[in-house]
């Protein structure tokens, strides 16, 4: 993993703007390693039977994997995220096929994009939070899109680790929103603000658990 300068984006008009802009600002929570080459880009899509949605693709062009919040969230390399659905259904964890697995929260909890089509990669894509329990009923919808996800969580995280002022401007937390207190109302809180239409702003996969069925008729299915 690399220390330094955070990683940049090819263009600072994209939607990760923002959260790469607040891990910049506070880099020294977070490892991340070399950019992917487009090959290795390429070669992953062929593998997975599809292209990456923009958002997970201009990440792994700035950097191949992140360990962010010294491993609270992580997004993994290529060479895993070809490998985790399949090896997770391995260990028994019920993953459905439309499911993309893409990292964790450093716990118990891993996190995949609901993807039906892996052709229809301009429309947002939903991030699914499974919980480690092995039954069909395990997953929670964590956010209506990927960036939303991130920004949702960064905002969280940033309030556990002395508040990075600098960090926050970046994603624009209210001056409202910001406490030295962290809880599970606060990421509710920061779900509710950075992703308001997410129907459920405290989705628990242990408690309020869907499965694939009740995911498929939200979202869609895989096309047979």
């Amino acid at each position: 993993m690399e220390s330094g300068s955070f990683p940049q984006l090819r263009t600072e008009r994209h939607e990760l703007a923002k959260p790469f802009a607040a891990w910049g600002a506070s880099a020294s929570l977070h490892y991340w390693d070399q950019p992917a080459t487009g090959e290795e880009i390429t070669a992953a899509e062929e593998i997975l039977g599809g292209p990456l949605i923009p958002d997970l693709r201009a990440l792994y062009e700035a950097s191949d994997g992140l360990r962010l919040f010294q491993g609270s969230l992580n997004i993994v390399p290529l060479f895993e995220l070809v490998t985790l659905s399949d090896q997770l259904r391995e260990w028994h964890w019920p993953i459905p096929d439309e499911l993309l697995m893409f990292g964790d929260n450093g716990g118990d909890e891993q996190f995949g994009l609901w993807l039906p089509q892996r052709s229809r990669t301009q429309a947002p894509v939903p991030v699914i939070e499974v919980g480690e329990v092995f039954e069909p009923n395990c997953m929670a919808v964590a956010a209506t899109s990927f960036v939303r996800f991130l920004i949702a969580r960064t905002a969280y995280h940033l309030m556990g680790s002395g508040g990075e002022t600098g960090a926050l401007d970046f994603l624009g937390v209210p001056s409202t929103m910001r406490s030295d207190d962290r809880n599970h109302e606060t990421l509710t809180a920061f779900v509710q603000w950075a992703d308001p239409e997410l129907v459920d702003p405290s989705p628990d996969p242990y408690k309020r658990g869907l499965d694939a069925e009740e995911l498929r008729q939200r979202f869609g299915a895989s096309v047979p």
